[in-house]
Order: C-alpha cells, then structure tokens, then sequence
C-alpha cells in the first residue's frame, strides 16, 4: 500500500550514500501516490477495528461457528465427566444414534438435546449429514478420557507434593484376559487452614506387570513414582496388608467376600487372634484398639463362625433330614442367638483388661497436662521403650516434652486438635 506499483526514485535508482537516501524518502512522503494510499491505509484500519469490512458478515458467521463448537465441547466434557464419577461404561455395542443399545454416551447426548438447544442443532446437523465431524466416536470419549485423566494425576501429584509425606497402598490382580494388573494408590494427610486434617487417598494408575516378585513389584512402583516426580524416600507408611502379612505369617489375608461366610470368618480370625500387631502401626492402633471396635469383632467372629458351621453341615451330603426339621426361630435360638449372648457376658472383663494394658502403655500421649510433667514422661516412655523393644527412651521423651511446651494453653487434649494446630 505504501510503495505503489510505479516507477520512483526509492524503487527504480540504488544509492551510494544515507545522505542521498534521505532526501529521496523526504520527496516520497509529500508525493500524492504516498499520501493516497495512507488514507486508504487508515480507512482500511479504521474499518477493521470497528468491524464494517467487507467481509464483516463472514466474520461473524465464524464466531459464531467458533462459539458454537466451544459449547458442544463443553456438554460432551460435561458428560464424559459424569460418567466417570458414576463409574459407567461409555460405549455400547453399536455406534448410532437413536439406538436402544448405542451405550451411556450417546444416549446422554440423546436425552440432553430434549431439553438443551445447542446439543438439539448439534443432532440436527447430524442428521442432515451438514457436519461429518461430530466429535461423538468413541475415538474423541477416549481421548477426552486420556487427557482429564493426565490433569487429575497432576493435581494428585501436586497435593502430593504438598503434603511432602505419604504411604503407598498397592494390590495386584489377574484381568479376564489373565494380565497382572497392579493398582496404586497414594494416602496422604492434607493440612488445610478451612477445615483443619484430613486423610486422603488418591488413586494413581493401575500398571500391567509381568512378574509379581517383591523386587519387581518394587521396580515397577520406584519407576512409576519417578515418572510422576514423587521422592519415594517421602515414603513412610505401609499399607494395612502388609503389616499383617509381616507379623501374622499363620493366617492368609483374605478379601471380604458377600456371599462365601467362610471367607467372612476367615477375614475376622485375622485381626482378633493377633491384635499385638496394632502396635507396630501407630496409625491403625486408634482404630483398632477402640473400645466398640473390639466388640464388634468378638461378637461378629463368633456369629459368623456358627453361620459357617451351619453353612458347612447344609452342603454336607450326609447330613440328615432330621438337622433340617427345626423351625427357624428355634434353630437361630440355639445356634446363634444364645452362643452370642453367652460370648457378650463372659468376653468383655478379658477384652477391656486387653484396653486397659493398651492405655497403661499410650494412655500419657492422650493428656497434653501428663506429655508436659516431666518425672511421668520419663516413666511412660521408659515403659514403652521396655514393651516395645525398638524405641529410644530419652529421644522419645525430649520429643514429647517439646511438642507439648510448644502447644498454646488453649488447646484442648484432644488428638485431632493437637494436630490441627500443627
């Protein structure tokens, strides 16, 4: 626009010198070809910028387009996001539209053009085949899967980072096509300011393996968390399993089945025969060795091992009809019933004899008064150091005494708020 397509002094003649150059520029500003098409130049700004071009309707159009896509997205991400909080397949077994087995997907899409316009046009131009890119494959939900997956890791990876310290819990099992497949996840303690701590596990990923060795379940996880940037010497908490697989080596861990009883029985032998384990998890010793939580263990053995016994003698081929004539009020009388009430009276005076040695032991750590006086410190830790076997007396207690010195006086003895404080 400013040269025109014109013989000149600049365009046709070289110079040798700036000195001439710059009298050649002076005599092409004040030229009329100059001047002219610097007015057209600000007219063509000024068009621009107020958008009353020519092509002004075009670029409306294509905001408009650009918008409109902008809110398809949205809704599809919308309802990629629903379907994974629900836990829901996507796909169906056919692809289409309009089609009672096209799966989760589609059919939310169906059900949200009822009542939602933009989804509406967006079916509409499907149909009428005006666009052929729909963004409803299951090529795009997978893609859309994969990167808000890579965006939640991240996060979880951030608060990871936050906490600075967390424990890794892991299991592996067989798919249907008989592929180890290892899950992890990641439990950290968040600390915030709103609402005080609180415990949070996050699920990071589940890893197909080929070999399920400690050593190569090891490998597998210290390579993953160096993908994920995540120090595993931050590490330092084991996962419940684990400790009862270290401590109690004659009982199989067994999962809680719905159906089996004597799996149920099996998973509360467990924990009841061996309750010394709870000490070596400080975490779970609050849990474990509550009050209600070991009657409710007592009680729940006992009944489910009369159900299991019941349930053997049932399946038994030579069981005779005569066992079965009972009513079922009577049978639940004798066989449950009065064994559980019999367990109720006789068990507790043992079970809280067992709280009681617990509390002698960890009792101090519950009483920020006793954690400050330092003749009682020095005995519970002594005591502890004595029953426990792997604990420095005196570094256990200068620890103790200066956490409670540091606590104001307005801090109640409860655990939680000591920790909240923190």
């Amino acid at each position: 626009v400013l040269f025109e397509k014109c013989d000149n002094t600049i365009s046709k003649n070289s110079f040798n010198t700036w000195k001439r150059l710059s009298s050649a520029l002076k005599d092409h500003e004040h030229s009329l070809t100059h001047v002219r098409n610097m007015e057209l130049w600000w007219e063509l700004k000024a068009r621009i910028s107020g958008n009353i071009t020519i092509d002004s309707v075009n670029m409306e159009l294509l905001a408009m387009e650009k918008n409109y896509w902008r809110s398809v997205l949205m809704r599809i991400v919308c309802i990629v996001c629903h379907l994974a909080e629900q836990n829901l397949a996507f796909c169906g077994t056919i692809e289409k539209l309009h089609d009672p087995c096209n799966g989760n997907f589609l059919s939310q899409i169906e059900l949200l053009a009822k009542f939602d316009p933009v989804m509406s046009e967006h079916l509409r131009r499907i149909e009428k085949k005006e666009i052929s890119d729909h963004h409803l494959s299951k090529d795009i939900q997978n893609e859309l899967i994969s990167q808000m997956g890579r965006h939640i890791l991240q996060a979880i990876v951030e608060k990871v980072h936050c906490a600075k310290y967390f424990g890794v819990i892991m299991d592996s099992t067989p798919d249907i096509s008989h592929t180890e497949q290892l899950s992890i996840t990641l439990r950290i303690v968040n600390c915030e300011l709103s609402i005080g701590a609180s415990i949070g596990e996050h699920f990071v990923g589940v890893l197909a393996i080929e070999v399920t060795t400690g050593e190569a379940l090891c490998n597998t996880l210290f390579g993953y968390l160096e993908n994920l940037k995540i120090d595993i010497n931050d590490c330092i908490r084991q996962c419940k399993q684990s400790i009862l697989k270290q401590y109690v080596t004659q009982l199989t861990v067994k999962l809680l089945s719905e159906t089996r009883w004597e799996c149920c029985i099996e998973s509360a032998k467990i924990t009841q025969f061996r309750k010394r384990t709870v000490s070596e998890a400080c975490s779970l010793a609050r849990e474990i060795c509550s009050g209600p939580f070991l009657l409710c263990l007592v009680a729940w053995c006992d009944a489910l091992f009369q159900i299991n016994c019941a349930s053997k003698l049932l399946q038994s081929p030579n069981v005779a009809m005569d066992a079965l004539k009972k009513s079922p009020e009577e049978k639940f009388k004798q066989e449950f019933f009065l064994p559980l009430v019999d367990t109720d009276v006789t068990s507790p005076k043992k079970r809280f004899s067992q709280m009681e040695t617990f509390y002698s032991l960890f009792g101090f750590l519950f009483n920020i008064k006793e954690m400050r006086m330092a003749i009682d410190v020095n005995t519970c830790c002594k005591g502890l150091a004595l029953e426990m076997g792997d604990v420095d007396a005196n570094d256990l207690n200068l620890k103790i005494r200066s956490a409670a010195n540091a606590l104001p006086d307005e801090v109640s003895i409860s655990l939680l708020e000591m920790l909240n404080y923190i």
